[in-house]
């Protein structure tokens, strides 16, 4: 029988993230909230349980899953090195709803210490792995208790709409998921974008919850010019600059630059003429 813990309803979260870390412990597979849509999840280290939550949500073996990692630092313990395009897009874009599909074939990279199956369930063309990192507290709160990533995919049986409700998980899967932790429907209430970046190009491979316009201002670099009171100087050159970008054909287009001060007198608020 499922169990459903709803986290609308609890003051101190702590009891349902002991319950879900148990749960995973002993290799079952849970169904959590995300900031896009539900999704189920295993502990990585258990290629048993990854191989049950395939299992139950009826999916192709040879269609990678993505991993949910605590943040950065773990996503680089993967690829070993950040490319500056996927540095940008980390950096600009999580937490939150987007999966980053990166090269992990560095023999440095500590793929090679996941258990074999699961290793081939999560690696893709390219030998590449999609990143999570999930904006929920619940979810960061899990990761403070576990050995290793989470497997994740969407909650719900293949080809069926992905759950953003609890009650959507229960709908589908009945009693195959033994515990549910319901927060109500989610944020985006629809998928992650997915964007695989090689080198210094990206490419969407799912569009999402960003909008391709905004993926495309998320991965150009940034240039800030810095005065003290962002009231004269820097807003200037930072004219002069777009000025100058336009003149050499389109290379306003690729780079986006911004002005900001670094001083303010004693309980005033930032001037109005401070760059967006």
């Amino acid at each position: 029988m499922t169990t459903v813990l709803d986290l609308r309803r609890i003051e101190d979260p702590r009891d349902s993230v002991h319950r879900t870390v148990e749960a995973l412990a002993r290799g079952q597979v849970v169904a959590i909230p995300t900031e896009t849509v539900y999704g189920l999840a295993a502990d990585a280290l258990n290629p048993a349980a990854v191989l049950r939550l395939i299992e139950i949500k009826g999916r192709s073996a040879s269609m990678p899953l993505a991993i949910a990692v605590r943040g950065e630092q773990a996503i680089e313990d993967f690829i070993c090195h950040w490319s500056p395009l996927s540095r940008r897009l980390a950096r600009r874009c999580m937490p939150g709803p987007i999966t980053l599909v990166l090269p992990c074939g560095n023999p440095m990279s500590i793929a090679h210490r996941l258990p074999a199956q699961t290793r081939e369930l999560v690696v893709g063309e390219s030998d590449c792995i999609g990143f999570r990192v999930v904006s929920h507290p619940v979810i960061c709160q899990l990761h403070d208790f576990l050995r290793g990533p989470l497997v994740l995919t969407s909650a719900n049986v293949s080809g069926q709409t992905p759950a953003i409700r609890g009650q959507d998980v229960v709908s589908q899967f009945g009693d195959s998921i033994p515990l549910v932790l319901d927060d109500g429907p989610t944020r985006y209430g629809g998928a992650s974008s997915v964007v695989r970046v090689i080198g210094n190009r990206y490419e969407i491979l799912r569009h999402g919850a960003i909008e391709s316009a905004a993926m495309n201002e998320f991965t150009k670099p940034m240039v800030a010019l810095v005065c003290t009171g962002n009231t004269c100087r820097s807003p200037m050159a930072e004219a002069i600059l777009k000025t100058l970008l336009r003149k050499a054909g389109g290379g306003l287009e690729s780079v986006v630059v911004v002005s900001a001060g670094v001083a303010a007198g004693e309980g005033s608020m930032a001037s109005h003429q401070q760059s967006k």
